[in-house]
């Protein structure tokens, strides 16, 4: 798919067809990534996606000293 460039302010930019930007499943933001002038352009992963697994997971496991068996 070729797309043209499009003036913004001082900058330019892409437009990029909706139907794309759902495939991609892009949200307000995107990661861009240059390698020898190759631009990767993929949806923003949040810093912190994986907590919610871990914390679920971790709940489910068993306490390694439940209340009362404390060995002193």
């Amino acid at each position: 798919m070729k797309l043209s460039l499009v003036r913004i302010g001082n900058s330019q930019g892409l437009r990029l067809p909706q139907a794309l930007i759902k495939e991609c499943a892009f949200g307000p933001e995107v990661e861009v990534t240059v390698k020898n002038k190759v631009m990767t352009i993929r949806a923003a992963q949040t810093v912190r996606a994986e907590w919610d697994d871990f914390v679920a997971t971790e709940n489910k496991q068993e306490p390694i000293n439940p209340a009362g068996e404390w060995e002193w």
